[in-house]
C-alpha cells in the first residue's frame, strides 16, 4: 500500500509505502521541506511485478493561499517500490546491492505547463507505444500517455476540439502481445488494452494497442 498525504502542519506532504500488515513504513518521500514550497498530493497509481513503480500527481505552490486559490504548478512524481536487482555484470565487477533506501531510491519529476493532471491509471503490461501510465486531464477531459521515452502525449482529443470530456477511467483488460512465427522470423504485436472511460452521462469503451 502506498499512501500520499499532507503533513499535520499543512506545510509539506509525504508519500510512504506501508508494510503488508500496515504496522510499518517501508520508506517515506518528503515533499515541501523548504519554506518556499507547499505541496498537496492528489492522485496515486502503482503497479507490481518484477519492477514495481508508483506515480503521484501533486500540486506545488509558493504559499498555502496559492493551493487554496489554484495558483499552483502541477507535477508528476515516479519512483520504484523495490530495490532494483544487481545484474550479473555488476556482480562480476564486484558491485554490491544498495544498503539502504536512500541509496537506490530515485524520484523522477515531470512538470506540466497548462495541464491539470487528474486520475492516474497504471498499466501492468508494458506497451511499446503507450508506456505504463495513462493520465486523465481534469481541465481538458482527454486521456494522455506518460512515459520517460515519449514524454506526455494525448491519446484522445480534448473537449474543446470536439472530443469527449472524460471524468474517470479504468482498465478492463490487458491482453498480452500475440507472437507469430514465419520461418526464421518471430513477430510480436503490441499489447492491447481495453479502457472504460466515463463522461457525466455516458460510458465509452476505448481500445489501445
Amino acid at each position: 500500500l502506498v499512501v500520499a498525504s499532507p503533513m499535520p502542519d499543512g506545510h509539506g506532504s509525504q508519500v510512504f509505502k506501508m508494510s503488508s500488515d500496515f504496522k510499518e513504513k517501508k520508506f517515506k518521500i518528503q515533499l515541501g521541506t523548504r519554506g518556499d514550497s507547499w505541496h498537496r498530493p492528489e492522485f496515486v497509481a502503482c503497479i507490481g511485478g518484477e519492477q514495481p513503480v508508483c506515480w503521484v500527481a501533486v500540486q506545488q505552490s509558493a504559499s498555502p493561499s496559492g493551493l487554496a486559490t489554484g495558483q499552483v504548478t502541477h507535477r508528476l512524481l515516479s519512483f520504484p517500490l523495490r530495490r532494483p536487482p544487481v545484474t550479473d555484470e555488476a556482480t562480476a565487477e564486484g558491485a554490491a546491492a544498495p544498503a539502504s533506501t536512500k541509496d537506490w531510491m530515485k524520484v523522477s519529476v515531470w512538470k506540466f505547463e497548462g495541464l491539470q493532471p487528474g486520475r492516474l491509471l497504471a498499466l501492468q503490461s508494458p506497451n511499446n507505444s503507450l508506456g505504463r501510465l495513462l493520465m486523465l486531464s481534469r481541465d481538458r477531459g482527454n486521456i494522455y500517455s506518460v512515459s520517460e521515452e515519449f514524454g506526455c502525449f494525448p491519446l484522445t482529443h480534448p473537449a474543446s476540439e470536439g472530443g469527449q470530456a472524460f471524468t474517470a477511467f479504468c482498465s478492463l483488460n490487458e491482453r498480452p502481445a500475440a507472437v507469430s512465427s514465419n520461418g526464421d522470423t518471430t513477430t510480436a504485436s503490441a499489447t492491447t488494452i481495453d479502457i472504460l472511460a466515463a463522461t457525466k452521462d455516458s460510458l465509452y469503451l476505448l481500445q489501445a494497442s
